[in-house]
């Protein structure tokens, strides 16, 4: 119900289709103290049955739609709560997951929590229920039934929208407010299991409502009266009265956010049901009740209230998406001189309903909203982020870019940079915000892409975008605009927190600290709390719980922990030999590990900050650079919105003294994850104390990191350089020596950093001893920029050794490209590090296999029951064709259809419509499209020269343009490939490289599953003719 500050869930994940996974955690019983809803209550956690017995449909009573799995409760009872005492029918229908752009223990949490409210209202002191996956108009929707009672619970799992309809990152920002006003074509279950048109989702209701024909219908307020109501609230419901178009049922609608203005009206015996009800779902929901006693009484104002919408029911109309037009180049010069014309065009997001393409930005015309929103490029509800490319097929020789904002009063660019094709960036400062040029000037380049990335808006902003980007060579084009005064705080990008003191003038910089005079950017802020990037080099250390507690005086970031990061970006190189680092000065939030990273491209680690605001001085040799990025590593398990008081960059000699080295600690990196791993109530033999790590392993001096960990099974990242190679089924079977993710697979990585560098030279890897989770491919990427490729590991625990060229570093990471189909939590038993010509033996090379990387996901790619033309042995690869010889690896890929990565070399063309039509031929993604990628790396180099690409051989997947990026940091673009499944073949000058990857940038709107039919690579001179 609550989108903002969130913890971690506390709760087992349950499977879809009724299946309990096999290694959840034990239900745990928990007594929960209402303090001031007058009532003690011991609510056990509920579980699914394994059987498939559904409740029986048509049986009229009470149906309830609803957003989130808490709304039916706050807004809907003491109504619902009698409906389902009355004993009849009882229907809920939870129309997004309430995921909060979480993970899946979150979401499954709060339908387990749900589960227990209903169980409560039922008088159920032992409930048992049914799970199954039900079809409503084609779709599968998840459905609980309540044994012994007439309540169903149906999980539709749509995305959470986020309380304006801005939707997460994590769910690609989408929403229902998306849905229903055309600005997406349709809408991705968080799940995996399904997509939804406006057409599809209003049909899918209807045939619900139609199966259950109730008498009577309560949903959401669909009214635009109350500004405050959540968007899912609203759009909801719209959606939900759109099906009940023509349906002979009595319709009731109740008022949301905006009771809080009414007078309490539920008091008594109903007050304390609906409390009671509550507290069964509370204890469920880590955002409600991050600690068990005393539970939070946030919600308690909307206890003691429920308001029915007043006035006449309309049954509205969605407006339909708008039909997306070509990105490529345009064709148009002017004014003369300018490249952008010559260029393929693609954004980030673009706001298709008012028809603001990214092609726009490259149209000649200087226009946008509110006169012709067609003539500007605007982003979809974007900000912070958001950026527009520009590719050329040939390279050309750029100097100077001119930006034109979009011409209206609320959305501005207040920072932003230039990101060329040969690695290079150019800062770009604040926009003038009447649409007038901004002209920045550089050192000319030979480039073939160039990137303009927002990093900073301002507090106003709704869309993101630009009216113009006109592109010159060196010397052409309108003259350059002139520097601008350094601003400290040019961006701000919403979300909150508490409540403010008056804060006092800010006092000047330390004398020498540079870092007010640049351009702040971060991953997220809270500017509607005054907590914006810029206020971590305002000069003032001060923030919530610090003295004298002004929290507008500290950066916050909008619940973020590992994985945020703070930039600061000067318009000329600063020489910087230290940094001094304030966390935020209160008890939760505390930075358990980072790094600093440089624009040179060097880093250094940072260790834990205090976690009372004082200063942590980190020196480092003197280096001159144009950026500084602070990036989290790890934070506390309290930590809800990590940040900094003050950061503080001086020259070598400058500032304070640095702070002390802390010892070296495997382990400074805990953030509490609840990822089911071991079995629900281990009793673990005795573990043995830890051997010294083996003679010459670096691996134990380094600080650790992960992509996640699981802490309360004792699983966290520093165990897998703890000396002891065991772990769950291991020998003798002790699981806390081991790191475990939380159900991750494929993209799930682990760092070492070293204070002082090491010399490398062989790398020992000791997969998880147990028989589901194991590692097939992955890749060792060192801080020099060098990688190694890693085959599979053994799946018995035993080591693989990996040898290398010896190279000195400061940092590894060891990146998981792909995982068994049985994979649960991927994760290593150890790590061992060691020198050149140190450690045990290397293991022998693995034969190449055409497809080491299934990681499953369910995404439906063909029809559900396919029955297959036999398909024919794959020939060999054509002559010169080294793609097989490659391991393989993509952004997602769909195994339960045959349809994996590896499948793009196996030398067969064909798919889903080709000829025979054997989709198992081909690779295909999980609903992906612009974004995708597939990888081949080669264990030794390649010499390459050009590549043919088939796309997918059916109608609606189609590829409309992309790029091949060579691990020698070159690349080339690709444009659109035929639809017909033939080949495309890109020539280029012959390089030797370890790696290819092909980017998707574009695809067609009918595209569902992008992904290819084959990927075919040969040397200068080889394979078939270049393609015109």
């Amino acid at each position: 119900m609550r989108d903002g500050e969130h913890t971690l869930p506390a709760s087992s994940v349950v499977g879809t289709g009724g299946n309990v996974m096999s290694r959840r955690r034990s239900p745990r019983v928990r007594a929960v103290r209402a303090v001031g809803w007058g009532l003690a209550l011991v609510v056990g956690a509920v579980g699914v049955g394994d059987a498939v017995a559904s409740a029986d449909t048509g049986c009229g009573g009470s149906l309830h739609v609803v957003a989130h799995e808490d709304d039916d409760i706050l807004f809907q009872s003491p109504d619902l709560i009698g409906d389902v005492r009355l004993g009849s029918c009882s229907q809920t229908v939870f129309l997004t997951a309430g995921d909060a752009g979480r993970g899946r223990p979150y979401w499954d949490g709060r339908e387990m929590g749900a589960r227990a409210a209903y169980a409560q209202m039922a008088g159920q002191t032992t409930p048992v229920w049914t799970r199954s996956v039900e079809t409503f108009a084609g779709h599968s929707v998840t459905r609980d039934h309540l044994d012994g009672t007439g309540v169903d619970l149906l999980f539709l799992r749509l995305p959470d929208g986020n309380s304006r309809g801005q939707g997460f990152p994590a769910t690609g920002s989408e929403s229902l407010y998306d849905l229903w006003s055309g600005e997406i074509p349709q809408t991705v279950t968080v799940d995996g299991q399904g997509t939804y048109t406006q057409e599809e989702l209003i049909d899918t209701l209807h045939d619900i409502v139609s199966s259950f024909d109730p008498s009577l219908v309560r949903l959401q307020d669909d009214t635009d009266d109350d500004p405050s109501d959540h968007f899912d609230h609203r759009y909801g419901a719209r959606f939900v009265l759109a099906a009940l178009q023509g349906v002979d049922t009595q319709i009731v609608r109740y008022s949301g956010y905006g009771t809080l203005s009414q007078p309490e009206n539920v008091t008594g015996v109903s007050r304390y049901d609906k409390a009671a009800a509550y507290l069964a779902y509370a204890v469920h929901d880590d955002d409600v009740c991050p600690v068990l006693d005393p539970c939070t009484q946030e919600y308690d104002e909307w206890i003691g209230r429920q308001y029915r919408v007043q006035g006449p029911v309309v049954f509205p109309t969605p407006t339909p998406p708008a039909q997306p037009q070509p990105e490529g180049p345009t064709g148009i010069t002017t004014p003369p001189g300018n490249l952008a014309g010559q260029a393929t065009v693609t954004a980030s997001s673009e706001d298709t309903a008012e028809g603001s393409f990214a092609s726009a930005a490259a149209d000649g015309v200087l226009g946008g909203y509110p006169l012709d929103a067609t003539k500007e490029w605007s982003s979809r509800l974007g900000g912070n982020g958001e950026w527009i490319e520009y590719d050329w097929a040939s390279p050309v020789l750029v100097g100077s870019v001119a930006l034109f904002d979009r011409p209206n009063a609320d959305d501005q660019v207040l920072g932003g940079r230039l990101v060329f094709s040969d690695g290079s960036s150019v800062v770009v400062p604040a926009l003038p915000n009447d649409g007038s040029a901004w002209v920045v000037a550089f050192s000319g380049r030979l480039v073939s892409s160039l990137r303009f990335e927002v990093t900073s808006v301002s507090a106003s902003t709704v869309n993101v975008g630009l009216s113009e980007l006109e592109v010159y060579g060196p010397g052409e084009g309108p003259s350059p605009s002139p520097d601008p005064s350094p601003s400290p705080d040019p961006s701000p990008s919403p979300d909150p927190s508490p409540s403010p003191d008056p804060s006092p003038s800010p006092d000047p910089s330390p004398l020498g600290n540079v870092a007010g005079s640049a351009v702040v950017s971060a991953s997220s802020q809270t500017p509607e709390w005054g907590q914006q990037a810029g206020k971590a080099v305002d000069g003032v250390v001060d923030g919530l719980e610090g003295v004298p507690g002004d929290y507008t005086k500290e950066w916050a970031t909008q619940a973020e922990g590992a994985g945020a990061w703070l930039q600061l970006d000067w318009a000329s190189p600063v020489l910087v030999g230290s940094v001094a680092l304030f966390d935020r000065p209160n008890a939760d939030d505390q930075v358990l590990g980072g790094r600093l990273v440089f624009s040179d491209g060097s880093s250094v680690v940072v260790p834990a900050l205090p976690n009372d605001g004082s200063a942590w001085v980190v020196a480092f040799s003197g280096r001159l650079v144009s950026s500084l990025r602070f990036e989290v590593t790890s934070v506390s398990a309290s930590t809800v919105n990590v940040g900094l008081s003050e950061l503080e960059v001086y020259g070598p000699g400058e500032g304070p003294s640095p702070s002390p080295d802390p010892s070296p600690s495997p382990d400074p990196s805990p953030s509490p994850d609840p990822s089911p791993s071991p079995d629900p109530s281990p009793s673990p033999d005795p573990s043995p104390s830890p051997d010294p790590s083996p003679l010459g392993n670096v691996a134990g001096s380094a600080v650790v990191s992960a992509s996640s960990q699981t802490p309360e099974w004792g699983q966290q990242a520093g165990k897998a350089v703890d000396g002891v190679v065991d772990g769950l089924e291991g020998v003798p079977g002790d699981y806390t020596k081991e790191w475990a993710t939380q159900a991750e697979g494929a993209g799930a990585w682990l760092q070492l950093d070293w204070a002082s560098p090491v010399l490398v030279g062989s790398v020992a890897l000791f997969d998880r001893p147990n028989a589901d989770d194991q590692v097939l491919g992955g890749r060792l990427v060192f801080s020099d920029g060098s990688s190694v490729v890693v085959p599979a590991l053994p799946n018995d625990g035993s080591a693989w050794v990996v040898a290398f060229s010896g190279r000195l570093v400061s940092s590894l990471r060891f990146e998981v490209t792909s995982v068994s189909a049985s994979t649960v939590n991927v994760g290593l038993s150890e790590l061992e590090v060691y020198g050149p010509g140190e450690g045990p033996s290397p293991s022998p090379d693995p034969s190449p296999s055409p497809d080491p990387s299934p990681s499953p996901d369910p995404s439906p790619s063909p029809d559900p029951s396919p029955s297959p033309d036999p398909s024919p042995s794959p020939d060999p690869s054509p002559l010169g064709n080294v793609a097989g010889s490659a391991v393989v690896s993509a952004s997602s890929q769909t195994p339960e259809w045959g349809q994996q990565a590896g499948k793009a070399v196996d030398g067969v063309v064909d798919g889903l419509e080709g000829v025979p039509g054997d989709y198992t031929k081909e690779w295909a993604t999980q609903a992906e499209g612009a974004g995708a990628w597939l990888q081949l790396d080669w264990a030794s180099p390649v010499l390459v020269g050009s590549v043919a690409l088939f796309d997918r051989p059916n109608a609606d997947d189609q590829v409309l343009g992309g790029r091949l990026v060579f691990s020698d940091g070159s690349s080339v673009v690709v444009p659109a490939l035929p639809n017909d499944g033939s080949a495309w073949v890109v020539a280029f000058s012959g390089r030797l490289v370890s790696s290819l990857r092909f980017e998707v940038t574009s695809v067609s709107a009918s595209t569902v599953n992008v992904g290819l039919s084959e990927l075919e690579v040969y040397g200068p001179g080889e394979g078939p003719s270049p393609s015109p």
